[in-house]
């Protein structure tokens, strides 16, 4: 079989006059029933077989009990054995057409799932599409009307069975994306849907948006006000004529609130259910590995895009996500149509070509916007310098020994706490693990530089870190150029543990200091600045100054480790 259709059979709509309607219009898709099987899942629900139209290939399987729907469909995905998987609700009624379009769209674009327009009947509008949309965390299809590749699928391990109603198909969704993955949208494959408003559902909502930020809230920026708001919009489009709401369905949108505060509730007295946050370790420890160059450069550099960026079409272009500093830009008209080709492995002077004939520019215009738009997005992170061969190696050697490495330090910048000919043990972690005082190993300017934190990551996008031996800080860099923090320091026959013990506190009183001294040097530069722009006198005394820092300094370091004060690094 080439498609398997899940149908999902819930209590809340199990009539046989409506699982009937939804096996027909099945039964009458225009692919042919040669090509399609049909997976019948109940929730709880006997499912009658006389219901299956003559024909038509279909496997059953009811669960005793309610089990949730998440659990049903992964029973589904079991049984099925087509390559690809389409989903439809028991109470949805697919157009002639419907596989069809999905298919076509999904091999078209080459993506991993494609999504459709779901109808409200009695000509009362079309849901919202939340796959083209760009004022959506991530593209999101709704479960009664997607088609997906069951590889992709198997990869990402199915639904999560922890998750309430109302969470798995986000959670689904995002995970695929995460992974890399696309979703088209066909705006032709309809399925006819009745949706059944309740005060429970949307409780239920409440609650699974409380369970999304904590499943992906250290990746991505989840709004419970934008979330509020995209359910208020689309509560009044559906159910209010006049475009004002009732007391009772306002009433039902308080539910919302009701949901999130019980979930919240029940975080505190330990009673929720364990969820295991999203891990984007391993993607970000991948970022500059087996990523392919584009055929495009800058400066004389060639770029790459890094695999934290993710990116998908929209109704105005497209739409550019970096999972590292969580920024996101749109691009429209010209500027998306560039980076499609580019993403298509398109040379900069095909692409020329073909906007020029579209858009109808001269090709000066057209070569300096584009300049223009590659700047822009190797400023925003959506774009990289290819990095040096030995950054590629690093990454390389993280990713084989699970996220720890060993690598020799070289230079006095963070004289005496590390010296030179020092072997380090870097572990690789998320930029909300870093803590303040922690000594990092970041790759900026074409160069890998180890130094110490002076900020806190869960506040800023960019950290700041600073030399132990030098008195200025160097500039802050992105989060994606985060490599790592050192865990350990073996000098010759001693192994230092810097997070552990003593060398915790002396570490942040360090920072402490450092951070004390830079600002400092920044109040007397500005002053110089300020009120004695001129004069070498004036600068002599500002030498003296930042001399007499560095010095306090070093001598605090030196009591803390138990050395000498040592010469500053030039």
């Amino acid at each position: 079989m080439d498609i398997s259709v899940v149908i999902t059979v819930c209590p809340a709509h199990h009539r046989d006059e409506v699982l009937g309607r939804c096996l027909r219009g099945v039964a009458e898709q225009t692919l042919g029933l040669t090509r399609l099987e049909v997976i019948l899942v109940g929730d709880g629900v006997e499912l009658d077989p006389s219901l299956v139209p003559p024909g038509l290939s279909a496997r059953r399987h009811s669960f005793p009990t309610p089990v949730g729907i998440s659990r049903v469909r992964n029973q589904a995905l079991r049984l099925a054995t087509g390559e690809l998987v389409a989903f439809v609700d028991a109470d949805g009624v697919p157009h002639r057409d419907w596989l069809l379009r999905l298919r076509d769209r999904l091999t078209e674009e080459a993506v991993a799932a494609c999504g459709g327009t779901t109808r409200r009947p009695h000509g009362r509008g079309d849901y919202e599409d939340r796959i083209t949309t760009s004022r959506y965390i991530l593209p999101c299809a709704a479960m009664t009307n997607v088609l997906f590749r069951k590889a992709v699928l198997d990869e990402i391990g199915g639904f999560d069975e922890a998750l309430c109603f109302g969470a798995e198909e986000p959670d689904l969704c995002w995970r695929v994306c995460l992974k890399g993955h696309r979703f088209a949208y066909a705006s032709d494959a309809i399925v006819t849907h009745r949706t059944h408003f309740s005060t429970r559902k949307f409780q239920l909502y409440g609650r699974a948006l409380r369970q999304l930020e904590r499943k992906f809230g250290a990746v991505l920026d989840i709004s419970r006000r934008a979330e509020l708001r995209v359910i208020t919009d689309f509560y009044r489009l559906a159910d209010a004529g006049d475009g004002e709401l009732t007391l009772a369905q306002r009433s039902r949108l308080l539910a919302i609130a009701w949901g999130y505060g019980c979930a919240w509730v029940a975080e505190l007295a330990g009673r929720a259910r364990h969820i295991r946050p999203i891990d984007l370790t391993e993607r970000t420890l991948q970022a500059q590995r087996e990523v392919p160059a584009l055929a495009a450069a800058v400066d004389g550099q060639t770029l790459i895009k890094p695999n934290h960026v993710l990116w998908w079409t929209s109704e105005r272009g497209c739409c550019l996500l970096n999972l590292a500093t969580r920024t996101r830009v749109e691009l429209e008209d010209v500027a998306a149509e560039m980076w499609m080709g580019l993403m298509r492995g398109d040379t900069l002077a095909d692409v020329r070509i073909r906007l020029e004939r579209e858009y109808d520019v001269t090709p000066a215009t057209l070569a300096a916007d584009i300049e223009e738009l590659l700047r822009t997005l190797l400023a925003h992170g959506m774009l990289h310098a290819a990095r040096r061969a030995a950054a590629l190696q690093l990454h390389d050697a993280f990713a084989k020994s699970r996220g720890e490495v060993w690598m020799p330090f070289q230079g006095r910048s963070m004289a005496p706490t590390l010296r030179d000919g020092d072997l380090l043990r870097v572990r690789h972690v998320a930029p909300d693990e870093l803590a303040f005082g922690d000594i990092v190993v970041f790759d900026v300017a074409q160069a890998r530089l180890v130094h110490r934190l002076l900020c806190a990551p869960r506040l800023r996008t960019r950290l700041l870190t600073k030399g132990d031996n030098v008195s200025r800080p160097d500039r802050p860099f992105a989060t994606d150029c985060l490599v790592g923090k050192v865990c350990t320091v073996r000098r010759g026959a001693v192994r230092i543990e810097v997070e552990r013990g003593r060398w915790r506190w002396r570490s942040r009183t360090i920072a402490l200091a450092s951070l004390l001294e830079a600002g400092a040097v920044s109040l007397t530069v500005a002053v110089r600045r300020r009120w004695f722009p001129h004069g070498l006198a004036r600068r002599g005394v500002e030498r003296r100054v930042l001399r007499r820092l560095g010095r306090c300094r070093r001598v605090v370091i030196g009591a803390l480790l138990r050395t000498v004060p040592h010469v500053e690094a030039r």
